[in-house]
């Protein structure tokens, strides 16, 4: 039997990997600094994400993180808002926004009809060689 182990993204530390991807420390910390934000923002559910990293002493980016795993929902909290990673546009839940969520669906979607179109086209060309080959031999 053998253990998965890693080093930890945040302090690099070797640990048995988890569902967390951070070792038990660094989880932790996670853990405590998750817990000082949702306390802020039900105390003050108006705030920014400014307001809170300044308050609770938590980064920014780290809130941000929260926002994106949907570990803080910020539809309750209408003012806490962070950019959309492909556009930047102002969001509050996910990490897209509506309208690249949509466009990204219509590339793959695009992308999924191209490869069965190219798959099905393959398909019939192998089949007529087969075809041609069987009645010659």
């Amino acid at each position: 039997m053998s253990i998965n182990v890693a080093n930890c993204p945040r302090c690099g530390r070797i640990y048995a990997k988890t569902v967390k991807n951070l070792c038990p420390e660094c989880a932790q910390e996670e853990e405590a600094a998750y817990e000082k934000v949702y306390r802020y923002l039900r105390e003050k559910p108006k705030s920014t994400v400014q307001q809170v990293s300044e308050h609770t002493g938590v980064p920014e980016e780290r809130i941000l993180s929260f926002l994106r795993q949907d570990r803080i929902m910020s539809a309750e909290w209408t003012e806490l808002t962070y950019p959309c990673e492909r556009c930047g546009a102002e969001i509050n839940t996910g990490r897209f926004c509506d309208r690249c969520n949509k466009e990204m669906q219509e590339s793959l979607h695009s992308a999924a009809k191209s490869i069965r179109k190219q798959d099905n086209e393959e398909r019939r060309t192998s089949y007529h060689t087969d075809t041609q080959r069987k009645r010659r031999g």
